[in-house]
This record gives C-alpha cells, sequence and structure tokens, in this order.
C-alpha cells in the first residue's frame, strides 16, 4: 500500500504509539481488501459503546487509549449506551454495570464524540460521494442507499482506529467499480405499513448476506418507511449497500448491470414466515425508536394519544437522539409525552441492554430492527406492534 511521508512517519511511531496503532490497524485491514492507499474521511461512527457489547477487554483498549493521549482526528458520532446518568435511576442493571457504561461513556467525550446515536444522519447529513468511516449498520446503508455517501460497513474497533487517524483505507465500497448490483429482489408482497417494510427489510438481509441487492417493487412514501427497511436489512444481513429502484443515487442508470444476476423474489408467504414467531402471551412494556426515534415518528405518536384523550397504563419507552429531543422540546411535545406517562430516553438503547434483569419478558415493538436482536441482546421476547396499536392497547 502506498503512504505518504507523513504516514510513514505516523508508521515508524514518532507520532506516538496511539496513532502507530492506529494506522497500523487500518492498513492491515486495508491490505486485506486490497486497498492501494489510505483516503481522508470526513466523518466516523462509532459502533459497540455498550457495555454489555465490550465489558472489560472493550473498557480496558479505551482507558489505554484514553491516557495514551488518544483523540478523534475528525467529526465522530457512536452509537449509544445502554445507561447514562439520566436514566440509570429508571434501568437499573446494577451498580458495575452501570459504573462500566458511565466509564466509556465518559471516555468516548474526553477523545471527542459529539454525540450518542444511532442516527448520525440526523446530526450531519451526509454528502454524495463523502468519504465515510461508519459503524452502524442502519446508517451506513442509509449513508450508501440514499445519501450516496461512500463507507465500508466497518466493525466498531476499525471505525474507532479510522476516527483517531482521521482515515480510511481505499477499498470496498469507496471504491466506484464495487458498487455494483449482484441480485436482484423483486417484491411482490403487500407492503402496506411501517413493520411491513421491516418484515421485508429481515428477509432481503436474510436472502442476500453480504451482496449488494438491487430491490424493485418497493415503494416506500417516507422517510420513515425507507429507514425502517434498511435498518432491518441491515440487521439480517451483512451489505453495506441496497440499491433500491428510482430511489437510490448509485441505481441510476446501470439497467445494463442487472441482465445477468441471480433474481430472487419475496411474497406475502414470506412475510408471513419471518413474523410468526412474533407471539406474546402478556406484554409488559412498548419500545419506539430503534433506530433512535426521529421527530416525525414521535410527532406522530403524540398526535395519536392527544386524538385518544389517553395516558400509558404499561410503560412506554421512546429512544431517541438528544438533537431531536430538542427540536421536539422546543414544540412542547416532550413535556406532552411526559404528562401522559410516555418515558423519553436520549442517547441510550434499550435493545442493546439486558432488559430480562429488570423482570421484562415480552416487549411491543413496531420496528424490525428491535425484534431482530431483543431475544438475541436483551433476552426477551417480542411482539409487532404500530403506533396506533400500541395507543390502543397500552394507553386508556
Amino acid at each position: 500500500m502506498y503512504l505518504s511521508k507523513e504516514e510513514e512517519r505516523i508508521y515508524e511511531g514518532e507520532a506516538g504509539w496511539v496513532l502507530e496503532k492506529a494506522i497500523k490497524v487500518v492498513i492491515k485491514v486495508g491490505e486485506a481488501m486490497g486497498a492501494d492507499r489510505l483516503i481522508p474521511i470526513s466523518h466516523a461512527h462509532i459502533s459497540g459503546v455498550g457495555y454489555g457489547n465490550i465489558g472489560e477487554a472493550g473498557l480496558s483498549l479505551l482507558r489505554d487509549l484514553r491516557d495514551g493521549g488518544a483523540r478523534f482526528n475528525v467529526y465522530t458520532t457512536a452509537n449509544p449506551g445502554s445507561v447514562d446518568d439520566d436514566s440509570s435511576y429508571y434501568f437499573n442493571y446494577g451498580t458495575p454495570f452501570i459504573q462500566g457504561q458511565r466509564e466509556i461513556l465518559s471516555i468516548f467525550k474526553e477523545m471527542g464524540v459529539n454525540a450518542f446515536t444511532c442516527t448520525p444522519y440526523y446530526y450531519r447529513e451526509p454528502r454524495a460521494g463523502e468519504i465515510l468511516a461508519w459503524a452502524e449498520s442502519n446508517a451506513v446503508l442509509i449513508a450508501n442507499s440514499i445519501y450516496g455517501a461512500r463507507s465500508n460497513r466497518e466493525s466498531g474497533l476499525l471505525a474507532l482506529f479510522e476516527a483517531i487517524l482521521g482515515k480510511a483505507y481505499r477499498a470496498g465500497l469507496l471504491v466506484d467499480e464495487n458498487r455494483k448490483p449482484q441480485i436482484l429482489v423483486n417484491i411482490e408482497a403487500r407492503v402496506r405499513s411501517i413493520i411491513d417494510y421491516g418484515l421485508v427489510g429481515l428477509l432481503v438481509g436474510e436472502m442476500v448476506g453480504e451482496r449488494i441487492p438491487y430491490v424493485v417493487g418497493l415503494k416506500p412514501q417516507s422517510h420513515e418507511e425507507v429507514k425502517a427497511f434498511l435498518a432491518a436489512a441491515g440487521s439480517s444481513g451483512g451489505m453495506g449497500l441496497v440499491m433500491i429502484d428510482r430511489l437510490s443515487p448509485d441505481a441510476i442508470g446501470i439497467e445494463g448491470s442487472l441482465n445477468n444476476i441471480e433474481r430472487i423474489s419475496i411474497d406475502d408467504k414470506d412475510l408471513r414466515r419471518v413474523s410468526e414467531d412474533a407471539i406474546c402471551n402478556e406484554v409488559d412494556a412498548a419500545l419506539i425508536g430503534c433506530p433512535h426515534a426521529s421527530v416525525e415518528l414521535i410527532e406522530d405518536l403524540a398526535r395519536l394519544i392527544v386524538e385518544k384523550n389517553v395516558s400509558a397504563t404499561k410503560p412506554v419507552w421512546v429512544f431517541t437522539s438528544h438533537h431531536v429531543y430538542e427540536e421536539l422540546s422546543r414544540k412542547g411535545l416532550i413535556d406532552l409525552l411526559i404528562s401522559r406517562g410516555v418515558k423519553v430516553f436520549t442517547g441510550i438503547c434499550g435493545v442493546i441492554s439486558p432488559l430480562n434483569t429488570l423482570g421484562y419478558r415480552c416487549i411491543a415493538t413496531p420496528s424490525a430492527k428491535a425484534a431482530f436482536y431483543l431475544p438475541r441482546l436483551a433476552r426477551v421476547r417480542y411482539v409487532y406492534m404500530d403506533l396506533p396499536g400500541i395507543v390502543a392497547s397500552m394507553f386508556k
């Protein structure tokens, strides 16, 4: 791999061991990916921030990097943790867990994280062709598939080192020649709700794996529908780009590339199959905001509550970013939701957290991404329920 004189100096340790470690990790991955050089990035996004994800081993690494003077050299955001100072009173996962999570968030702040969210595109909207180093699957898919930006689907650790270095390896989805469809997916199923968009996403991810799909027959009418689809696809699949017919920038003018690739379809029977396990006898709580809820989604919830003039009778959680929370606060909607019994949390994630240790057994959610991870990470069952359903069954 070609290195500039400055990069050679960093590689030789002349800029300190932290930068040396960062560049050697990025180069090693780049060589495996066939990269020819390093390339500057404008925004890094780190995943794997939850204490339940990285544990003491990850926390030890962060301490070493912090003590070694590590600072992020580009605009950097990171995924949410399980709890913070404002939420640990409610989600009391025990002193060791809470202390570990607090220290992780504190170290990331010291190193220069601007926000903890799984929706970094609400903080800083990607530009077409912009080079990113993002590690959250829904964010990578939205950046590549909707905005036309350039990011590989990085691991959290690799994005961490790329944020320190300020550069990524030039390979994979950063190279135009690699952004070609490898399989065509025809959506024949009737897709009528946010939940349906998520179910289709789970099926696409399951069927295509790491291949780049070209999706036809999907006609989303809102950002929320696109977000639900891509977030779910990134959960069950390993791809970093989904080409949506007539929507994705990369899908424009590539009809000739579709002639000789495999074709599969998704119908109503597939939708029923992927949702058949979503059954609970008793719902303990509702989870809204996986990925972090947008202004539009929370406004829809508030509107339904006001129209029905109801208040929550069971725990109803909304997870969002500080950015969205502040905008809604100015509109008076946060106070409204709180007055109706809704718990609104910022900068954290319930899905990656040990909800089972708090006695929860079944969670209602409109999110297929949440449904994918709740049994795996939170150790609870789930049932699909859209916003009208949540308001009808969990409010009076």
